[in-house]
């Protein structure tokens, strides 16, 4: 089966890369609280601090991250002003990913979110078959294609193991 192609190669590059920011919306997103400075200034090094920080910006405004290459350099800029840091002084490939896990499981936390492994496989089927089980009544469909996949990806294909069978609903219930 042919993939689908969701994004055009230009669509896929911008989103790849982190925002582009205007100077309000720098000033929005790099504004930070008292708690993220606190967590930035406890940080080793003047290159962790600022990664540390560009990337709670980058997830406040696009509630992802990105690959420190990506970082754009106004921001690197910005940022490093407000920390009082010289850009010049600090090697950012030097950014190991344990440390990365580490900061963005900060940022995660700091935000109120959770991460989509390992739990949010289970989650989400759990949620689609309660929201496809509360909103669909078997006599208006074919009953030999009331069943959604647990396990979602490329080379999925249907069979005994991935489909949730739906049970019949009792008769009270298909008014």
């Amino acid at each position: 089966m042919p993939r689908m192609k969701i994004l055009n190669s230009v669509e896929r590059e911008v989103f790849d890369w982190p925002p582009i920011f205007n100077s309000v919306e720098r000033k929005r997103c790099f504004d930070f609280p008292t708690p993220l400075q606190d967590i930035a200034t406890s940080l080793r090094t003047a290159s962790n601090q600022l990664v540390f920080l560009l990337s709670c910006g980058y997830f406040k405004a696009a509630k992802r991250f990105y690959p420190v290459p990506t970082f754009h350099r106004r921001d690197l800029t910005y940022v490093a002003d407000r920390i009082a840091v010289a850009l010049d002084g600090i090697d950012l490939t030097d950014y190991p990913k344990q440390t990365m896990a580490r900061h963005q499981a900060a940022i995660l936390n700091f935000y109120g979110f959770r991460a989509f492994k390992p739990h949010g496989r289970a989650v989400l089927s759990a949620e689609i078959a309660r929201l496809v089980q509360s909103h669909l009544k078997l006599g208006c469909v074919n009953p030999a294609r009331c069943a959604v996949p647990l396990f979602f990806g490329a080379g999925y294909r249907p069979n005994a193991n991935n489909l949730i069978a739906w049970q019949p609903l009792s008769p009270r219930l298909r008014r």
